[in-house]
């Protein structure tokens, strides 16, 4: 983590100091979700229908037999049913201005510019005052890499240093439209512009790199479906919540696509072990609900934990820098 507007290290990842002295396997990899949804795609010779662009507009049914129609007209039908959290909860909006682009530098561009700072990391974090701006990875091909980068800060801020009253931040525009979101705001520029950011974040996050690449204006919402009158009611009717169905997440170091991940293995491991058999969907529903009795107590916390963490990243650098002090 680096301080933005002096490009100096604040703080770097602990070294494993546990291990007998030899290599100890690695237990962690970050993978973007592009390169996930390939290998998702192409994992052996086993098809595996995926399909985008696919917003639930309602579904009805019980155990055994959902329909489930979507805003682009396509209907399905089926015994079990994945789906969106639209219809019983809608997303918290956390108060936040977001914003994300992505840009694709040369290699020689890349070693000169970002390798520095980033060293053998795919995530260069920084932290500026009330604001932060990581940049990451995304892929690298023989002749290029490709970076995503994000810069958010509190949707509210005080008027005066002196005062409490807080207002709103001109760029926080949680009704905005698909079409609004794609639109590359002036104040957003001015602010990069005059942010007194160092290397390498000024070359990155500089508004002639935004004019030529663009960039997306994301709401940061989180999501927590209860048992009660949510994933049970589910469950009488056939439907099952995994992911950001079940427990959407503020975009954090990547938790909440591991969580889905677990989501997965989890839920497929309850359903297939032990004895076969569904007396009138009995030890189906008994299955599910064993599913969910861990993944709702892992995801409930995860979710917290998450908003508050999301949120730190907002505080004032010289805390920063405070707690850099502390750290040693």
């Amino acid at each position: 983590m680096r301080d933005v507007h002096t490009g100096e290290t604040l703080m770097a990842p602990e070294h494993d100091r546990g291990g007998s002295g030899c290599e100890k396997e690695q237990m962690v990899f970050r993978a973007n979700r592009n390169a996930l949804r390939q290998w998702l795609l192409d994992v052996g010779e086993e098809e595996i229908d995926v399909r985008y662009e696919h917003r639930l507009k309602s579904f009805k049914g019980e155990m055994g037999n959902v329909r489930a129609e979507f805003e682009n007209g396509a209907v399905f039908r089926g015994e079990w049913s994945s789906r969106q959290t639209d219809c019983i909860r809608p997303p918290e909006v956390l108060p936040a201005v977001v914003f994300h682009g992505d840009l694709e530098l040369p290699i020689p561009t890349f070693h000169s510019l970002l390798a520095p700072y980033m060293g053998k990391s795919n995530i260069l974090a920084g932290v500026g005052d009330s604001f932060n701006t990581p940049i990451t990875i995304a892929d690298v091909t023989p002749s290029a890499v490709h970076l995503d980068w994000s810069y958010s800060r509190p949707a509210f801020r005080k008027e005066s240093p002196s005062s409490n009253k807080e207002i709103p931040d001109p760029l926080f525009n949680p009704t905005r439209t698909l079409e609004q979101a794609r639109q590359i705001p002036e104040q957003l520029l001015t602010d990069l512009a005059t942010a007194g950011l160092a290397a390498p974040f000024r070359d990155i996050l500089n508004p002639a790199q935004i004019r030529k690449n663009g960039c997306y204006n994301w709401l940061s919402q989180s999501v927590f479906i209860p048992r009660a009158g949510g994933l049970d009611q589910g469950i009488e009717r056939g439907v099952v919540f995994v992911g950001d169905a079940a427990h959407a997440m503020p975009i954090f170091g990547g938790e909440g696509g591991n969580h889905a991940l677990l989501d997965a293995v989890e839920l497929v491991r309850s359903l297939t072990e032990g004895e076969n058999g569904n007396e009138n969907g009995v030890e189906l529903r008994r299955r599910v609900n064993a599913y969910y009795d861990g993944a709702y107590r892992r995801c409930q916390g995860a979710v917290r934990r998450c908003r508050q963490r999301f949120l730190l990243l907002h505080r004032p650098v010289a805390e920063w820098r405070a707690l850099a002090v502390k750290r040693g």
